[in-house]
Order: structure tokens, then C-alpha cells, then sequence
């Protein structure tokens, strides 16, 4: 039988180094939504999605080697594979060339295969050994490189999202179980690289609510857990019967399921908060239109829509793109503070670089606007901008970033502060409501606030202003209000989250708060 090794970048990440940059993080949360909040962040790792999906749809043995270090992954090469596939984003250009050539020294017969967003770049197959690019979805790619049929059954790996701490204090087998719902999206901007990596289409593997039901169940008992995220799919929402069919399914089996997804804001506006509750959803992940190019309605519809999210216990992750050409120093933070006044859970603030891949990179590098004296290094997605803009340099850029991500910090409070309001917000709303599945929401999220007093109780001892100290005070005395005051007992937990708070922000400030992803092996062995 053929043998397949698929393998992501070695790490480690997040260092400064030949190979890697501070920003080159894996953690979505702690670097792009959380930053840089200390304890306060979110702090955990994925698997690598495409590499495990891949492996579990083709006929070939494979072995899945995730965040291994460099001599974990010459090691492997003994083992005389057919092919080797490496997943990479542009910010590993040179590690994955580094690969490519030790798997040519070390295993010559051996196929090499690059795929990811990596094989978006111009010059990958004149900078490296490689016997295949994998541009777009990878399953069929290496199906018909295989000689498996192009039709097949979607099978979702066990794949998931470990969370590893938060205020400091280590969770242990706290596994997320995600769903690969499909890849891409049907609309995209000409900046936008995975509506252009995937073809300018929606890939879809679950096509209806039922299938994604009969997931959602077959991963629940998998990892005991009713908390899934749902991956890939660009705009869950775009299917609204889809997702419809979803929502009776989930109301009812009587389950409380809590659901992350990724939608656009006009498709949360058609699907409406009510029925995003009624199916689970505890977060969506929106991007949302400068103001000067929607104008000033639509942009109080958007803070309409948030508030209406919380108020049916939906956290909100917003992202906002800085830097779009027709962003001055005059007018760019007029969108940083209407973003901040809408009120979002999590915010993240990312830079207009042109993608390699995409119509705007094209033209970026047809105007000779790419700054090529960036290393590919830099070209993450929290990183240094790398394409010429006419008012900001890239220093400029990247203390704008900063100076905003400090300013939504400190006017909206912590993200964890946050999304216990909205859970409180969504109970308080939904407990008078005439539908049964709401209500049955609100008992859900009513169980919750126990453990929230105490973890109040610790963010207010361990708050690094007076002016967040005070904001979570507020939170912790509207939940006394509504469900009673601190408990001896939720003291005792909440001095246990200070002890442990208290010694990771000595701990970040002596060795720096950069976190390596564990390194694992998974085997499939193909079709029995």
C-alpha cells in the first residue's frame, strides 16, 4: 500500500530566528484576538485541519506528524515514504524549503508534495525540490494523484481545538471537537486569500442540516463534549435552509449545544439572533466594511445586530481590516473607535498586505508596490505589512495596530470580562421569552454563572489597572444581582485562579509568554 506522510512547518513558532518571527504564532486566539492580555488571553492550539481531512479521504496509509520539531521530522523521513505532503502558510517559506531539500537527501525515491497557502507564492517551485503544487483543495488534489476515484464520501477527522490555560491556570483534556463544514466562501473581496485559494467558490461537505447533526452527535460522544466549532466554511449562514434545518434538529433533540462558526454580516442579519440562538451558536466570527466605504448606516446596523446577538447570549468575534487605500492618518481611527462603539467580544485588527494568490496582489506587484525587502517571515497575518501604502509606512502601520488594540482593551475591558456579560445578558433576555428552546438556552447559561462569580473574583484581584479592576466589578455585581453573591466556596476556587494567575504573569515577564504546540503523530490506515 502506498505511504503518505502529510506534516506541517517544524516549529519551534513565535521566536525571532532565521526561520520564524515573534508574530508567526500558532495560537488564533492569544495572537490575533487576545493580544497581548497576559493571563486575560485565551491561550490553546488547533490541530491542522486540511492535513487530518486529507489523510481521512484517501485510500493511501498516512501518517499525520503536527508541529513536530526539525529532528522529530528527519526522524520520520527514515521510514521511506511514498510521499511526503507539506501544509504550510507563506510565513514558513523557508522552513518548508529546508524540508523539501532533507527529504531529498534523505529519502530521494520519495515524492514531494507542498500545499496550503504557501503554494500561492510565486516562486515556490523554483526555490525549493518539489515534485507537486497543491493549490486549492486538497482532497481531490491528492485523489486523483493517487488514482482514487475524483467522487467520494466526506468522512470529518477527530480533529480539535485544545485549550491549554486561561487566567494562568492549566485546563487538562479540555478538547474542543471541530467540523470541517466545507472550504472558502461564495463572495470575497479581491484581497480576500481563501475565497481565491479555493477557486472563488464555496466547497461544501456537509450538505445538509441533518448530515451536520449526525456529526455534531457522532463527535459529541467522541469527546464528550456539546462544545463544537465548525471550520473551514467561510459563511456558515450562506445556506440559511441549510442551517435552518440544523436549528429544528438541535431545538429539538433538547440538547444545549454551543456552536462556533463563521458567517458574513449580511447572512447573521437575513438568519437573524433568535434562530442563531435556537440552534447553539455561542460565537460567530464576522469581518466587518471600513465606514467609508458602507457609510455611517450601515454601521449602525452592524452595533444593531451585535446588541441583538447579545442579547441572545452570542459572542461576537469582529475583525476589522487597517490600512485599506483609502485610509489616512485623518480618517483611520474614526474606524477603529466605530468598531470599538459596536461592541464586539473579540476584536481583531488585521493589515490590507496584499496575498499572494489574489487579484490585489497582482496588481500590487504589477504597480511594484510589494516591499520585497520583507522576508516572507514577516509575511504573517500579525506581522509587519509588506505592501506600499501612500500614508503610512510599515513602521507606522504596526504602532497603529498596537495603539489600537491597546485602546479596545482598555474601553471594552477583558475578552473573558466580556463574553460572561453577554452569557448574562443572553440568560437575563431569554428566560422571559415565550419560545420553549430559548428558554431551555437561558437554564443553560443560568448554570454557568457560578463558576463566572469566581472567576470574577480573581480577574478583579488580579486586574492590572484600576480602570479594568473597575469594569469587572461592575460584571461581577450584575451577576450577584441576578443569582446571589460570591459563595465561600467560589472564593476558595476564585484565590485558587489568583495563586495560579499570579504566578503565569511572573512567569510571562521572566521568560516571555510564547507557548509551543505539542508535537503528535496520527495514523490512518486507509480503507480496511
Amino acid at each position: 500500500m502506498t505511504r503518505i506522510l502529510l506534516t506541517s512547518a517544524f516549529k519551534p513558532f513565535g521566536v525571532d530566528s532565521h526561520f520564524s518571527r515573534r508574530d508567526s504564532r500558532l495560537e488564533i486566539f492569544h495572537t490575533g484576538f487576545t493580544r497581548p492580555r497576559e493571563i486575560f488571553s485565551c491561550r490553546g492550539f488547533f490541530n491542522s485541519p486540511g492535513l487530518h481531512v486529507i489523510a481521512n479521504n484517501i485510500s493511501a496509509q498516512s501518517t499525520v506528524l503536527e508541529y513536530p520539531t526539525y529532528k522529530r521530522f528527519l526522524r520520520e523521513l527514515s521510514r521511506d515514504y511514498d510521499y511526503v505532503g507539506i501544509g504550510s502558510v507563506v510565513a514558513n517559506f523557508r522552513k518548508v524549503r529546508v524540508m523539501t531539500e532533507a527529504v531529498r537527501d534523505i529519502s530521494p525515491r520519495t515524492k514531494i508534495v507542498v500545499g496550503g497557502f504557501l503554494a500561492d507564492v510565486d516562486n515556490v517551485r523554483e526555490s525549493m525540490p518539489i515534485d507537486y503544487l497543491c493549490k486549492g483543495e486538497g482532497i481531490s488534489f491528492m485523489r486523483d494523484l493517487l488514482g482514487d476515484s475524483p467522487e467520494f464520501e466526506f468522512k470529518n477527522p477527530d480533529i480539535y481545538r485544545y485549550t491549554r490555560s486561561i487566567l494562568g491556570g492549566p485546563l487538562f483534556s479540555h478538547k474542543i471537537p471541530q467540523i470541517v463544514i466545507g472550504l472558502g466562501c461564495a463572495d470575497g473581496n479581491e484581497n480576500y486569500a481563501p475565497f481565491h485559494h479555493f477557486g472563488r467558490e464555496q466547497i461544501t461537505f456537509f450538505k445538509t442540516g441533518e448530515e451536520i447533526f449526525r456529526e455534531m452527535e457522532r463527535m459529541e460522544r467522541r469527546f464528550n463534549s456539546r462544545t463544537l466549532g465548525f471550520m473551514g466554511d467561510d459563511d456558515f449562514l450562506a445556506d440559511s435552509g441549510r442551517a435552518d434545518q440544523l436549528r429544528e434538529l438541535i431545538a429539538r433533540s433538547g440538547k444545549q449545544y454551543e456552536i462556533f462558526f463563521t458567517a458574513s454580516v449580511d447572512s447573521v442579519m437575513e438568519f437573524g439572533a433568535e434562530r442563531m440562538a435556537q440552534m447553539g451558536t455561542d460565537m460567530v466570527w464576522m469581518g466587518r466594511d471600513s465606514i467609508h466605504q458602507q457609510g455611517s448606516g450601515r454601521a449602525s446596523e452592524l452595533k444593531d445586530l451585535i446588541k441583538d446577538l447579545h442579547r441572545h447570549g452570542t459572542k461576537v468575534a469582529l475583525s476589522i481590516t487597517l490600512l485599506m487605500e483609502h485610509h489616512t492618518p485623518d480618517n483611520i481611527w474614526e474606524d477603529v473607535e466605530n468598531h470599538i462603539s459596536s461592541g464586539p467580544d473579540f476584536t481583531m485588527f488585521e493589515f490590507n498586505s496584499a496575498s499572494p494568490g489574489t487579484p490585489y496582489y497582482e496588481k500590487q506587484k504589477n504597480e511594484d508596490k510589494i516591499l520585497w525587502g520583507q522576508p516572507y517571515e514577516e509575511w504573517n497575518w500579525q506581522g509587519w505589512p509588506h505592501s506600499y501604502h501612500p500614508h503610512f509606512t510599515s513602521f507606522q502601520g504596526r504602532k497603529l495596530r498596537e495603539l489600537a488594540v491597546e485602546r479596545e482593551h482598555h474601553a471594552l475591558g477583558p475578552s473573558i470580562m466580556r463574553l460572561i456579560l453577554t452569557d448574562l445578558e443572553g440568560c437575563l433576555h431569554m428566560r422571559e421569552s415565550e419560545n420553549p428552546s430559548l428558554r431551555r438556552r437561558a437554564e443553560h447559561l443560568a448554570q454557568k454563572m457560578s463558576g463566572y462569580r469566581a472567576v470574577l473574583w480573581a480577574m478583579v484581584r488580579l486586574a492590572p489597572t484600576a480602570q479594568i479592576r473597575e469594569m469587572v466589578e461592575d460584571v461581577l455585581g450584575r451577576v450577584e444581582q441576578s443569582f446571589g453573591s460570591v459563595t465561600f466556596r467560589e472564593k476558595a476556587e476564585g484565590l485558587g485562579g489568583w495563586a495560579l494567575g499570579t504566578r503565569q504573569k511572573i512567569l510571562y515577564r521572566l521568560a516571555g509568554d510564547v507557548i509551543q504546540p505539542p508535537t503528535t503523530v496520527t495514523i490512518y490506515p486507509g480503507p480496511k
